[in-house]
């Protein structure tokens, strides 16, 4: 399901999370209780190009825990992780865990192209002691990139034993813990784009015989000096080649046809960077540089001028 590396900073982090309490078990103590743990998303339906939380939870703590770890995986085609803060998760403190020393989360396999999934890692430790709370520990942030629907995965221990997700007794051996997954669906609660119906052209006796199919579009003549790179229905990652800090909106200005860009995304600082033209106000892609790519997401064929280089 997802790349087999491994994360040697992700390692020095979970030690370090759980420094208090010894080194961690590879695999559930032996005879201990179950616990349970879930990701949940208040909305399960999200507009292109929104960021919304994710809640990791522990519902239910039959045996004492005195730490805990998860990672969630999602497709990176849909989802984007969106760190927040120092620490990259928000912690909730709940049972006095997210100690400022030991809480963390990181991104454990940054987006690329031999991937299907992304992962991102977090943890907290009681600080000492041991708890049975149960409720939200942490949420983390997630970013709608283009539509479709992603599962929001807890790893389990077996899929990765260094960063599978449970909780963690006062020995420091992972308590067995049944996880619960989530689902996310991308555009639906956006606009709906309005298609322009088409109509029929009606034979006039004696005139000229319509076109059949109606009239073909043409594309519109481009200045010199500028060239047209053709675009397909969905996502494209073109190079720019317009000066450094232009604007996105000239960006978007040379997509054609008219009305066809659906958005604009670029990785830039290990997060994605998305324009809306039907959200600009919420958009964070506010300009591109020359040869930087952007991803031109168009809901049907159409062409992106650039300049000549």
């Amino acid at each position: 399901m997802r790349k087999t590396r491994r994360s040697w900073l992700g390692l020095g982090l979970l030690f370090l999370m759980v420094g208090l309490l010894g080194t961690l078990a590879a695999q559930p103590a032996a005879g201990s209780a179950s616990a349970s743990m879930a990701v949940a998303v208040a909305g399960a339906n999200q507009p292109v190009g929104a960021e919304f939380d994710a809640t990791i939870d522990i519902t239910g703590a039959q045996t004492g825990y005195s730490a805990w770890q998860a990672s969630v995986s999602y497709d990176l085609n849909i989802l984007a992780w969106v760190p927040v803060g120092e620490k990259g998760w928000t912690y909730t403190g709940l049972g006095g865990l997210a100690n400022e020393a030991n809480a963390s989360a990181q991104d454990l396999f940054p987006a690329d192209s031999d991937a299907v999934n992304d992962s991102t890692f977090g943890g907290a430790t009681t600080g000492g002691g041991v708890i049975s709370a149960t409720g939200t520990v942490a949420t983390v942030r997630l970013r709608c990139i283009v539509a479709g629907t992603s599962i929001l995965h807890l790893v389990t221990l077996a899929e990765d034993s260094g960063f599978g997700t449970a909780t963690i007794d006062a020995n420091a051996s992972y308590i067995e813990t049944s996880l619960t997954d989530a689902q996310v669906t991308c555009g639906e609660g956006g606009p709906v784009p309005t298609l322009t119906p088409v109509t029929s052209p009606t034979a006039t006796p004696g005139g000229p015989v319509p076109t059949p199919g109606g009239p073909v579009a043409t594309p519109t003549p481009l200045p010199p000096g500028y060239e047209a790179v053709d675009l397909a229905a969905g996502c494209n990652p073109v190079a720019s080649t317009y000066p450094n800090a232009t604007p996105i909106g000239t960006i978007a200005a040379a997509v054609g046809p008219a009305g066809n860009l659906n958005a604009l995304w670029e990785f830039e600082g290990g997060v994605w960077l998305g324009y809306s033209p039907a959200y600009p106000q919420a958009s964070d892609l506010t300009a591109s540089d020359l040869l930087d790519v952007v991803f031109m997401c168009v809901m049907g064929p159409g062409q992106f001028g650039r300049p000549i280089v």
